[in-house]
């Protein structure tokens, strides 16, 4: 089943090795949790270095920058932001091959644009919508 799982997100996989490995040659991966609680399985959660204060998924690599940590309220809005992006790597379950052409990409693009104008996106909408009735499970 894994392999086929693979398969599926082939694309998301070979993205997300790319960005793992550039940051692992960089020394800015500060630490890893694993997730899990729904159709996507277990997540891995790696914090990056950096002030800012993004986050992304490839797959089952959800990549989260270390500026939500210095939030006064850093824990709950990082848990919040992790269940968030575990939406998206069940959309990735869902889409497969697609998931970049219908989720990846304009995501990107209206990021780039305007962030406050992707918050009103139906990838961000199908997101949320997922993850309403599940409880992650942070496996420390």
């Amino acid at each position: 089943m894994k392999a086929i799982n693979i398969l599926w997100q082939l694309p998301q996989y070979l993205i997300s090795l790319l960005i793992l490995g550039y940051y692992k040659a960089k020394g800015k991966i500060e630490c890893k949790v694993c997730v899990t609680g729904g159709i996507a399985g277990h997540s891995c959660v790696y914090f990056l270095k950096s002030n800012q204060r993004k986050a992304f998924s490839m797959g089952e690599l959800i990549f989260l920058y270390n500026g939500y940590s210095e939030q006064a309220s850093s824990q709950n809005r990082r848990k919040e932001v992790i269940k968030h992006e575990y939406g998206y790597a069940i959309w990735s379950v869902y889409l497969g091959w697609f998931y970049l052409l219908l989720i990846g990409i304009p995501s990107l693009i209206i990021t780039g644009i305007s962030p406050n104008l992707a918050e009103k996106c139906y990838f961000e909408r199908w997101a949320n919508n997922s993850i309403k009735d599940i409880e992650l499970i942070f496996l420390d």
